[in-house]
């Protein structure tokens, strides 16, 4: 890997530095595991930049690579000085709590994994794991540099000292789970517990200077309101305010129908849900509701408090929108739409903006003042359970799976070239002019030029996700997706001529019996089989007890299909007879490919690849080196498959030996793959961000 140190053939471009060091961070979370991803890593990332000095890298990175790797076609990973900055992983279950410490340097977080980790934000490096074995950690914050405190299940507050291995202090005296913390501006510290009452502590001493009671049941949430006010919120359905220097309690409000998880405050008002749609407002000096703000049709998920004034609630998955109310007039500002599923956070950053985050698995930014979306931040595999900001324009979100994504929000451009496509990528195929066409969950199709990677047509009508399409050989498309609908497009004026209307569920599989008949699969249970000249159904076959999954065709026209019951059939479609049941794969099948005249391949979600032969269905070969679910695969023309996995991992096997000849590793889980034919072809992959990968195997 000598090309690493040949810096002063570069010129000496600071800027040239920089996007190695960049490409080298963005590359960290893949490399600590799979060093030999070096080469890949830094031409793919890299690849979208003109200069010179990377051009030589470039160069050198191509004649020094002499193990198997992959070269990128094109620029399709996250680029250096784009809006991600690095990946921070090593948590395996989703995060519950990020919290920054208040020199910005480190970070904390928590996981359902029961470790609580501690990163340096400039390296990305995890300093310090400590394992929880209490009965899990339920709130967190951070006091000053250098402490993380912890409300536990087990009733007990823990002071952690960060580089430490061990808790610095243990404060007890609740008896039930400290559900919620905040810190006060003189070095106390509020918590709510499940025993209903709240405590004031001195974190320096430990001691525990008042005891709150007077709610009847837990206290979910502490919010500071002011200098000398705090707010609690209850399953009691209650509101109290309470004083925070004599434990006072100054107001209790009536709120039987208040929420007992959303609550903001500034020091003049008190937010809180009185419905699962409706927010009210309340001033703190006299407990008097000032305002109602409807206008959400799901329930609310999140709030934030804006400096100037103003809330911003998120909303559930019927709604999933933002709404700015103003808190002195309780008026709807504005309407920010753009998520897809249900918000999960909401955070201000100052300058007008807000972050927030969604089960749809992004984050978006936003201006207060406008109601477009200025960024959409993916990363994430699954939704955002937690968001964090720093204070120089910088933030740090958690996902359900674990990962940690470090960005930064003064950089609108998201780093990458072809994001089009803004759901995950379920389908690719090579139509038959060399183009590339993509189908996404986004319900669209797309078409790519595949020598530069642009972007040339859509295609829209189908009304729900797409799930596979399939180029014809006169130049026509057929699609299909969970709209239930077949359609064909001609291609030269992305017109749909035929929409084949039948099955009762979601098509996920199609194939060409010959140039007229088309086989369909559904998670209806059934294949269908059709007269593309007519439009007209042929016939119906019945015999999956799940959703058909996977089709293929022999060559003497038997079809074969795979499906989610685990099992592969054999049909004879003219008497709609099965001849065959293959059995072996212990979960869903994702894909079968003919292999010759005689043996057949299937994918499935228990890990494997398996080779079959046609006539006796014996599997001849089990390739079982997956460490997730197998979604897709594709044949080259020399006896190679290539497999993309959960684990964001593409494999490449020698059918004839069995033997996984290559690993690379990518972003996102792999969910579609297409080979051009001849030698060295392309391998056209998608993702599930929603990118197009093309991709050279090297040294293989």
């Amino acid at each position: 890997m000598s090309f690493m140190w040949h810096s002063q053939d570069m010129g000496g471009s600071s800027d040239v530095q920089n996007l190695i060091a960049g490409a080298l961070k963005l590359s960290a979370h893949i490399l600590a595991d799979h060093p030999e991803e070096l080469s890949s890593q830094l031409q793919g990332r890299l690849l979208k930049f003109d200069y010179p000095g990377l051009q030589f890298l470039r160069d050198q990175i191509m004649s020094e690579t002499h193990w198997p790797w992959v070269v990128s076609c094109w620029p399709s990973t996250a680029a250096p000085g784009g809006s991600l900055v690095q990946v921070l992983a090593g948590h395996t279950n989703q995060i519950k709590y990020l919290a920054m410490a208040q020199n910005q340097r480190c970070l904390v977080s928590y996981s359902q994994d029961k470790t609580l980790r501690v990163w340096r934000l400039d390296t990305g490096r995890c300093e310090y794991v400590l394992r929880d074995h209490t009965d899990s950690i339920k709130s967190l914050v951070i006091a000053g540099d250098d402490r993380a405190i912890l409300g536990s299940g087990d009733g007990a507050i823990r002071v952690f000292r960060l580089g430490a291995t061990e808790y610095e202090a243990v404060l007890e005296g609740h008896q039930d789970a400290v559900l919620s913390l905040a810190l006060t501006g003189d070095g106390r510290l509020v918590s709510g517990s499940g025993d209903h009452t709240l405590r004031i502590w001195r974190i320096n001493t430990g001691l525990c200077e008042a005891v709150l009671e007077g709610h009847t049941a837990a206290v979910n949430n502490v919010v500071l309101s002011g200098d000398r006010r705090l707010v609690s919120c209850s399953d009691d359905k209650s509101l109290r305010v309470w004083q925070l220097d004599t434990g006072q309690c100054e107001q209790v409000i009536d709120g039987r129908d208040c929420s007992v998880d959303v609550l903001g405050a500034t020091g003049q008002h008190v937010v809180s849900t009185i419905t699962d749609s409706t927010l009210g407002v309340w001033r703190v000096d006299t407990g008097q509701r000032q305002a109602v703000l409807e206008g959400h049709t799901s329930w609310i998920t999140a709030i934030a408090l804006t400096e100037d004034g103003r809330v911003v609630s998120g909303s559930g998955p019927y709604d999933h929108s933002l709404r700015v109310w103003s808190l002195d007039t309780g008026e709807c500002e504005a309407v920010l739409k753009g998520h897809t599923d249900l918000v999960t956070t909401v955070s201000t950053i100052g300058d007008g903006y807000i972050v927030s985050g969604s089960d749809d698995d992004t984050v978006r930014l936003w201006r207060l003042d406008s109601e477009q979306c200025q960024a959409v931040l993916r990363m994430h595999p699954s939704r955002i359970s937690s968001v964090v900001m720093t204070h120089d324009g910088r933030m740090v979100s958690g996902s359900a799976d674990g990962m940690i994504c470090h960005w930064s929000l003064s950089t609108r451009e998201p780093g990458r070239a072809n994001s089009e496509h803004t759901g995950l990528i379920s389908t690719v195929a090579i139509h038959s002019d060399g183009r590339v066409v993509t189908g996404s969950y986004d319900q669209t199709i797309r078409v790519w030029r595949l020598a530069t990677g642009e972007c040339e047509d859509v295609l829209e009508g189908h009304v729900a996700e797409v799930q596979v399409v399939v180029p014809l050989n006169d130049g026509r498309l057929i699609s299909a997706g969970d709209d239930h609908e077949i359609r064909v497009w001609r291609m030269d004026g992305n017109e749909c001529e035929l929409v084949l209307k039948g099955h009762y569920g979601e098509v996920t599989t199609l194939v060409m019996i010959n140039d007229s008949r088309l086989a369909s699969g559904s998670d209806d249970k059934t294949i269908r089989v059709w007269d593309l000249e007519t439009g007209h159904c042929e016939s119906v076959i019945r015999g999956h007890s799940s959703d058909v999954t996977a089709l293929t065709v022999a060559p003497d026209g038997r079809v074969l299909s795979g499906s989610d019951d685990n099992t592969i059939r054999v049909w004879q479609l003219e008497a709609q007879k099965c001849e065959a049941i293959f059995e072996g794969h212990t979960s869903r099948i994702t894909a079968l490919i003919m292999w010759g005249k005689d043996k057949v391949i299937s994918s499935s979600w228990d890990g494997t690849i398996r080779i079959w032969r046609l006539d006796t269905g014996q599997c001849e070969a089990v390739l079982g080196d997956h460490a997730a679910g197998v979604n897709a695969i594709a044949l080259t023309g020399d006896g190679r498959i290539v497999s993309g996995c959960a684990d964001s991992k593409i494999r490449v096997w020698d059918l004839y030996t069995g033997r996984c000849r290559q690993i690379a590793v990518l972003e996102a889980a792999i969910l579609a793959i297409a080979v051009e034919s001849g030698p060295d072809p392309r391998i056209i992959l998608g993702d599930a961000l929603g990118r197009v990968h093309v991709i050279l195997l090297q040294n293989c």
